[in-house]
């Protein structure tokens, strides 16, 4: 049997999400779990791995966790840059993770939600992504649930 995919018919740009690097030796479910007792908030495991076509020949499949959105907090995803074959962002500093915020309807006080990242003792290093790198980020239009 197969699962049907339902993606939202409204059309996003780069600029309509948040990047945020983490570098962190926790695992996933560690790094996940951090977010949710960070924010009170519940991140769930995607089963099927978010899989992106970085090369024609390869498929790229990463560990995805998603937060559905609330009245406080917009939609989230945590995804594990090291695919199966690739990473999505090599960029310097390198992160483990990709914390991504649809910031599409302004929920979010960033620098407060940067400085609660920042107090996390599991992650090392956070940083965001300014919007001239976001608009190399063509794979933000594949998460699940957009």
């Amino acid at each position: 049997m197969s699962v049907k995919r339902y993606k939202s018919t409204v059309s996003l740009n780069t600029n309509d999400f948040i990047v945020v690097g983490i570098h962190t030796d926790a695992p996933p479910f560690l790094a996940s779990w951090c977010l949710c007792d960070t924010f009170s908030i519940q991140f769930v495991f995607e089963y099927a791995d978010f899989t992106i076509n970085l090369l024609e020949e390869e498929e790229n499949k990463h560990n995805a966790y998603y937060f559905k959105g609330s009245a406080m907090y917009p939609k989230m995803w945590l995804v594990q840059n090291q695919g199966s074959f690739k990473k999505l962002v090599t960029t310097k500093p390198t992160p483990d993770y990709l914390l991504i915020i649809d910031d599409n309807d302004n929920l979010l006080d960033f620098e407060s939600c940067m400085g609660q990242l920042k107090r996390i003792k599991h992650f090392q290093m956070i940083f965001s992504f300014p919007n001239d790198n976001k608009a190399k980020f063509v794979w933000l239009q594949e998460l699940n649930h957009l």
